[in-house]
């Protein structure tokens, strides 16, 4: 079986306020094909998803938790509301090739419960989508 169709493969991304990835674990390095070496101090994470995907996931968190400032990263907003966002995703890998997942985005607070970036679990579900 090829291990990029395993759906118990886990990816684990930490990102910064800044949208820096701080962490990207071995799953991620399966699952998306770059080493972590590759991805650690990028801001990249985007790229992972179709632009049109990405703008649903924009307006639906502004509509959510109705924001107004388009300005605001979506990121930042959920963080503001210590909110959550959970939702299947088109990822697209290294090569080009792309995977379904379910993926969960929660803010990451510090011990002063200030922001201190968010953390995306990616889990390939594309053989229970077919």
């Amino acid at each position: 079986m090829n291990p990029n169709l395993n759906s118990e493969i886990i990816a684990v991304i930490a990102i910064t306020n800044d949208d820096i990835i701080s962490q990207f674990n071995e799953g991620a390095e399966t699952l998306l094909g770059y080493s972590a070496s590759e991805m650690i101090g990028l801001k990249k994470t985007v790229s992972f998803f179709l632009t049109e995907e990405f703008e649903n996931f924009k307006n639906d968190i502004r509509s959510r938790y109705k924001e107004e400032n388009l300005d605001l990263s979506p990121y930042k907003i959920l963080a503001q509301h210590n909110g959550n966002d959970s939702r299947e995703w088109t990822v697209v890998k290294k090569d080009g090739t792309t995977f379904i997942a379910h993926s969960t985005l929660t803010p990451l607070k510090n011990k002063n419960d200030e922001d201190n970036g968010y953390i995306r679990i990616l889990r390939n579900i594309t053989n229970q989508k077919k």
